[in-house]
Order: structure tokens, then C-alpha cells, then sequence
């Protein structure tokens, strides 16, 4: 049956063969199908119905387990190689693997990453860096400052200001280097992103406040980015992580995950308008690995709403989803690894 859904999304696409100038990479972190499907059914606006190609991801990062972890599968994304858990972007001898952001500027693109966790945590990390071992934020940090990255939002404001790897506070060399520096909503606001190509914020200390307590949203993150971004006539590549479902679903909080996942949702909901304008913009949507082992349960209530359970704290084998839209979305249908996903999202930065 799966396979009839996928061939037929695949069959009414009417998608060409034109090459995407940009690519803006969505990676909702511990998001499953189940997630997807609560999202579906609970939300009006839901922009997973907007998508014209669907298919289904599998995680197996190294071949050492089908359960997968960020630092692993985010490297798989990134870079188009399996990589044993816990490392970012290198391979099994330590060497550095070139990350898609790496293809993107030596294109001449603009990159950028955006995040509700850490921009040191492991998902964005596996774009900008490469370490033998996930836990090494401050040396993250060090590379990240030196990436050539124009647009980096989130947390981690520790990892910068007071960089015990370098000794010194990040945050200023990169101002002296060109970036423009905010950390809080209200200068975020009051950027002009016409004026600017080079953008550093970090909101938190660690990891941004959960969904219902912070005022800066993923969708305002994401406006700000693309705004900047997509002053680069040569196109750009962009990787926004939802980062604090998989944080929802370890901690098995139904409630908070209905938060996250409204967050996450609404600045897709965003890039799916903007888009409207820019047709030559691939969006893809995608996950790390399922956190929580979500199921849908029937509230007997006379009503047809579901209520979401959390069966574990831990990440789990379920498949993922995989959303596409723009120039080569028919690459992306079908059960594939989130490798091959990652080399083909290298293949069209190439092209």
C-alpha cells in the first residue's frame, strides 16, 4: 500500500528536471510518522498536505544499529556518508567529510543554520564541523567561527562568549569578521536584511526556552535567515532544525510536543509561502531519527480529536518521514537512507 501512495504522489507531481537555485532543508529533530500524522489531523493548516512528493526515510547510521542518534544521521544528511554514532562529519579514520554547506560555498551560495537547540548541538553541527565526538561543543563553536557560515541562529551563547578551547570570546571575533550580532527578539526584528550578508544570533546560554515560553519563534528565525540569504543571486542552501521535539519526546511530555510541533510547522508554513514567489527553491523536509515512540490514542469524548502518548523516553527504529517540493522533488520519493537523501541534496547543490 505504501508503495502505491508513494508511486502515485510521484505520478501527479508534473515536476521537471530544472535544477533548484536554493534549497532550504527542514530536519524536525525526533520527528516520526506518528508526529507527522498528529500534525495531520490537529491542524487545520497542517503543511504536510501541501507537499506534492512524500516518502519515507531509515536511519541505520553505520550499519551498527537501525536505531539512530542526531550526530549520526545529521553527518548521513550532511555529507552523504554512514558515520558510527556519536561522531560529526568525519569518517571512520577521523578525516573531515565535506558537508553540503562546504558544496554550497565553494558554489558561491550563501548558507545559513538555524536552530531551537544549541548551534553547537549535534544536528547543526554536522553541517559546519567536524569532531570525533558529539560532546565537544567548544571546539564546534571554534569551527563554526571560522566556517564561512553567513547566517547562524539559535543558542549556545556559552560555547561563544567565553570559549575555553580558544581562550577567548568568539562572539567578537566574528563581530570584527563581519557578522552582525543580536541576542534577543527585539534587535532580531530590527535587522535589516537588505543591508546585511553576514548574521550571528545566540538567544540562549544553552538551548532556547520550550515552544510556549519563548517569544522568538522558529518561523522568525527562518524569515530572518531567507530574507538575508536570498540576497545572493547565486541561490543559497539553508538547514532549519525543530530541535526540541526530540527534547518533547525524550522527557515524554504530550503537551510540549503539541508546542514544538506547532512551532516547527508554522515557519514551514512560512517557507511554503515564500516559495509561492521563488519556484526555482527546493524544500525538503526530513528527520533525524523518532524520539518517544509516539502513538495516537482515541479520546472518548464524542469527539474525533487524538490524544498523542509517549511509550518511551528513547529514540526509536520507526521510519521517518521525507516531504519535497521545487526543481528535482521526484528524487525524494520512495523508501530511501537518510544517506542517500544527503547525496542527492549534494548532487543538486552540484548540478
Amino acid at each position: 500500500m505504501i508503495s502505491v501512495i508513494l508511486a502515485a504522489a510521484l505520478f501527479f507531481t508534473g515536476c521537471g528536471s530544472e535544477d533548484p537555485v536554493s534549497i532550504i532543508l527542514f530536519i524536525g529533530d525526533g520527528m516520526g510518522v506518528s508526529h507527522v500524522t498528529w500534525d495531520y489531523y490537529s491542524n487545520k493548516d497542517t503543511p504536510f498536505k501541501k507537499f506534492p512528493v512524500v516518502g519515507l526515510v531509515a536511519m541505520d547510521p553505520g550499519g551498527e544499529s537501525v536505531v539512530g542518534e542526531s550526530a549520526a544521521s545529521a553527518t548521513a544528511l550532511a555529507t552523504g556518508v554512514k558515520v558510527r554514532k556519536g561522531v560529526i562529519s568525519v569518517d571512520e579514520n577521523g578525516r573531515s567529510l565535506k558537508t553540503v554547506i562546504e558544496y554550497a560555498e565553494g558554489k558561491g551560495m550563501s548558507t545559513g543554520i538555524v536552530t531551537t537547540t544549541s548551534v553547537t548541538h549535534a544536528t547543526p553541527a554536522a553541517f559546519v564541523a567536524h569532531v570525533l565526538n558529539r560532546g565537544m561543543e567548544y571546539d564546534i563553536a571554534a569551527q563554526i567561527c571560522t566556517s564561512g557560515v553567513d547566517v547562524i541562529m539559535g543558542g549556545g551563547i556559552r560555547f561563544f562568549e567565553n570559549n575555553i578551547k580558544l581562550d577567548t570570546n568568539l562572539i567578537e571575533i566574528m563581530k570584527d569578521n563581519g557578522y552582525y550580532y543580536v541576542s534577543n527578539y527585539s534587535q532580531l526584528e530590527k535587522v535589516d536584511t537588505e543591508s546585511l550578508d553576514k548574521l550571528l544570533g545566540l538567544f540562549a546560554y544553552e538551548g532556547l526556552k520550550r515552544a510556549n515560553m519563548r517569544t522568538l519563534s522558529l518561523l522568525e528565525m527562518t524569515r530572518v535567515a531567507v530574507s538575508i540569504l536570498d540576497n545572493n543571486e547565486r541561490g543559497f542552501f539553508l538547514m532549519v532544525e525543530g530541535g526540541q521535539i526530540d527534547w518533547r519526546g525524550h522527557e515524554r511530555d504530550e503537551k510540549g510536543f503539541v508546542y514544538e510541533m506547532k512551532d516547527f510547522t508554522d515557519a514551514l508554513n512560512w517557507a511554503l509561502e515564500y516559495r509561492k514567489g521563488k519556484k526555482n527553491v527546493l524544500i525538503l523536509v526530513t528527520a533525524d531519527h523518532e524520539t518517544g515512540g509516539l502513538i495516537l490514542k482515541e479520546k472518548f469524548t464524542g469527539s474525533l480529536k487524538l490524544k498523542p502518548v509517549f511509550t518511551t523516553g528513547e529514540h526509536t527504529a520507526t521510519f521517518c518521514p521525507l516531504f519535497a517540493v521545487g526543481p528535482g522533488q521526484e528524487e525524494f520519493c520512495g523508501l530511501l537512507e537518510l544517506k542517500d537523501v544527503g547525496k542527492t541534496i549534494i548532487k543538486k547543490i552540484l548540478q
